[in-house]
This record gives structure tokens, C-alpha cells and sequence, in this order.
């Protein structure tokens, strides 16, 4: 049933209305009346009804003054006018109110019987709605902590778009800055004990992997140990969400970590061993963005592959590796020696980070960080410098030099040659000499 206050000066109007009109035939319970819009407002405050019928113009609080404040304070009541034909004006001003219709004076039953169920309609379709936001609501809530980690596992893996940074920004509210204030990527990789078939025994078993990971902070608030990555495998049914980069590894993401960090690891490592298995453990550097996600994941993976060289069942720290190690694990004097062989082609960044399997953000700031400058700064300096070199040479073209060091267009080659040097091809040669 829905609930109608009718609000009228006139006594007469107000009985007309109680005695005429079949109310509970057309789904309504009629809950009270008043003579004024004061008394309405106060039966308004307390009984807060569905629907309100007033007339418009009544002494002291009129109609539109009445239909202003319940607008205000419940505005899911909805607004039924009692109106005369010489009351146009004052429609218009109800109108403004978001009056939900009106009825002439003198009232016909039918057509305000129509009129009641044209709002009947409308407010159980306001309600149905709302019901199905709530739904909806909800569904998004329960759908969150693997949202979340479809977001983390992109930028762990430099995959994430700009859709997916305002996604991460938008699920974490106000605590995206806590979150991600300090933090590191942990991947802790095992190798199980060969004899164990099923999957099911090394789920299990990761219960006490996690129970020894409790000091590390979850970014989703759960208690406990918490893991935020991608669901590249399977899962299990824990206080906290977990999931899998791939069957053997897991991903963690520590943000604030504990002082005792290294204890609850070592207990990782102490567990994973009761259970017949080899674990190591990379950690990244400390790091205070999102966006240092990826960053973070490589320093942890370049950690984790000390292994090979120092073996399983360790805690292997990115920041305490020995620079270079850490040089030569990038192959560093590799790559120079790659772009020393292909300078004179269209070499690209893309295809030196794809050559040391690294994504082009990631390789452009490791590059950076040990060769003092950036890829395409390096790359220039080469090709000018053997530039300089064919250019002393008395028959060498400028065109011919600018093809030879990799530059398809010599205008643009000798731009940027001038650029750099302070000086054309052309006038270099003359200083040095050559004419």
C-alpha cells in the first residue's frame, strides 16, 4: 500500500475526497489530513508519506510553499495539486517544484483515480530502480578484490592503460597515497616436490606459506597476509585474496612493510621447505607510485634470478645486489655492443628492450640509470661520432655519411648534426680542413 496525505482548507474538498474515492481498490492507504500547510508539514515530518494531495492556495503556508519544503527534506514524496482553473500562474510555479501532476476543481473521482495511478506507477518504478542499483551495488562491491588485482597484475606487468590507472585510483579512493606511499613487490617462486602430482596438496599447503607472510600488508585492508596480483592460474578460498602470476609463482605486494619483514619471510621459506619444496624469494627496492608498479616487479624478478647462481630457499633483496651484478644480469655491455653492429639501421628502442626481453618503459630508465643517458641520447652520440669520423674523409657525400650512420634524410642529418656539434657537416669539414 502506498501512503496519501491529503492537505486541503476546505472541509468539504477533504471529505469529498475520503468518501469518494475507493483508496485501498487502488493500492492506497489514506494516513491522515490536514486543514493548513503547517499542520500538513508537520504530519509530512512525521508520517512521511508516498504521496502528497494539496490544494495550492490556502491561508498562511499555501501549497507551493508546502510542496517546496517536502521537496527538500523527503524528495521521494511525490506531488499531487488540487488546482482551479484561475490558478494557471500558481501551476507554473508548482510545475518548477517537480509537482509529480495536478487535478482540477472540481475534482472528478475517475480522472483522479487516473491521475493517483499515473504516480503509483512512477514511484514503484523509482523503487525498482533503486532496487536494482542496490543489486548492482552490491555485485560491483563483490567484484572489487578481482578488479583490483586484474589493475595490479597490468601495472606489475607495464600493461596498464590510462582507463586502468583511473580505475585503480577510483577503487582505492583516498587511500590510493597510503597504499602506495612506501612499498615493495615481493615474488616468492618454488619448485614443488616432484612426487606430488596433485594441485590440490600444494593449495593447501600455500596456507602456511601465507600464515608466514602475516606482517606483510595487504592493499585490500583484509587481515592477515594478503597477495594482489593476476589470476594467471588458480586460487584459494582464504581470509584474503591470493592469486598466482603462474603455477609457481606468487606475487606480493607489500605496502608499508613491518620491521620484521625478513623473519616472516624466512618462515615463508622455513614452510615451503616442511613441505618438500625449494622457494626463493626476490624483493624490489622501496618505491612510492603506482605507476612504479612494474618497476618495482622487474627489480624483484632481476633479485629472483640470482637463484641460478646462489640457489634456492634464499631471500634475495634487489637493493643489496651488487651493482655489477645487477649490470651484468641486464647485459648491459651486450646491448651496447648491439647497438654498436646496428647503429646504421632504423634501430629502435622497442627492438634493443624486446632483444633483453624487458618492456620499453622499464629498459629506457635501466638504460638511463647505468649509462648516464637516455637511449636515443646514446644512440646520437654514437652515429655523430662516426659521423665525424666519415666526414674526414675527402670523397664521403654528406648524403652518403648521413645513409651510412642511419639517417635516411641528410637535411634532417645535418640538422641534427648542428644541433649537437654547433656546426654543419659542411663547415666541421671546413675546420677541419677539408674543402
Amino acid at each position: 500500500m502506498h501512503t496519501i496525505l491529503i492537505v486541503d482548507d476546505e472541509w468539504l474538498v477533504r471529505e469529498g475526497l475520503k468518501q469518494t474515492i475507493p483508496w485501498e481498490e487502488i493500492g492506497c492507504r489514506l494516513i491522515g489530513e490536514a486543514a493548513n500547510g503547517q499542520a500538513g508539514w508537520q504530519m509530512i515530518e512525521r508520517l512521511k508519506p508516498d504521496i502528497l494531495l494539496t490544494d495550492i492556495r490556502m491561508p498562511g503556508c499555501d501549497g507551493l510553499e508546502l510542496a517546496r519544503r517536502a521537496g527538500e527534506a523527503y524528495p521521494h514524496t511525490k506531488i499531487v495539486f488540487l488546482t482551479g482553473f484561475d490558478e494557471f500562474a500558481y501551476a507554473q510555479q508548482a510545475i518548477k517544484l517537480g509537482a509529480a501532476d495536478f487535478v482540477l476543481k472540481p475534482t472528478d473521482p475517475d480522472e483522479l483515480m487516473r491521475t493517483i495511478g499515473r504516480v503509483i506507477r512512477q514511484i514503484e518504478a523509482e523503487r525498482e530502480q533503486q532496487e536494482y542499483a542496490k543489486r548492482l551495488e552490491l555485485k560491483i562491491e563483490s567484484s572489487q578484490p578481482l578488479l583490483l588485482a586484474k589493475l595490479l597484475h597490468d601495472f606489475m606487468l607495464d600493461s596498464a592503460t590510462e582507463r586502468e590507472a583511473e580505475l585503480l585510483k577510483e577503487l582505492l579512493g583516498d587511500r590510493v597515497n597510503e597504499v602506495f606511499a612506501s612499498f615493495q613487490v615481493a615474488i616468492v617462486e618454488w619448485e614443488p616436490d616432484s612426487t606430488q602430482e596433485d594441485r590440490l596438496p600444494w593449495t593447501a599447503a600455500l596456507e602456511p606459506l601465507m600464515q608466514a607472510l602475516d606482517g606483510w600488508s595487504p592493499v585490500a585492508g583484509s587481515s592477515g597476509a594478503a597477495s594482489i596480483v593476476s589470476d594467471a592460474g588458480y586460487c584459494t578460498e582464504t581470509g584474503s585474496l591470493r592469486l598466482f602470476m603462474h603455477e609457481h609463482r606468487l606475487a606480493v605486494l607489500l605496502a608499508c612493510p613491518s620491521a620484521g619483514w625478513r623473519e616472516q619471510a624466512a618462515g615463508l621459506i622455513a614452510a615451503c621447505r616442511d613441505q618438500g619444496w625449494s622457494v626463493a624469494v626476490g624483493i624490489s627496492g622501496t618505491h612510492r607510485h603506482y605507476h612504479s608498479l612494474a618497476a618495482a616487479y622487474h627489480e624483484a624478478e632481476v633479485a629472483l634470478q640470482q637463484k641460478e647462481y646462489i640457489g634456492y630457499n634464499r631471500i634475495i633483496c634487489y637493493e643489496e645486489l651488487d651493482q655489477l651484478i645487477v649490470k651484468e644480469k641486464y647485459g648491459l655491455d651486450t646491448i651496447e655492443q648491439y647497438i654498436r653492429e646496428h647503429y646504421d639501421k632504423d634501430i629502435s628502442l622497442q627492438d634493443v628492450a624486446a632483444s633483453v626481453h624487458m618492456s620499453e618503459s622499464y629498459f629506457s630508465r635501466i638504460f638511463k640509470k647505468y649509462s648516464g643517458v637516455s637511449f636515443i641520447e646514446y644512440v646520437t652520440q654514437l652515429r655523430l661520432e662516426k659521423a665525424k669520423q666519415l666526414l674526414l674523409r675527402p670523397d664521403a657525400k654528406i648524403y652518403e655519411v648521413s645513409l651510412a650512420v642511419g639517417y635516411q634524410d641528410a637535411r634532417y642529418f645535418s640538422q641534427l648534426f648542428r644541433k649537437w656539434t654547433g656546426e654543419t657537416p659542411t663547415e666541421f669539414r671546413r675546420r677541419m680542413g677539408l674543402h
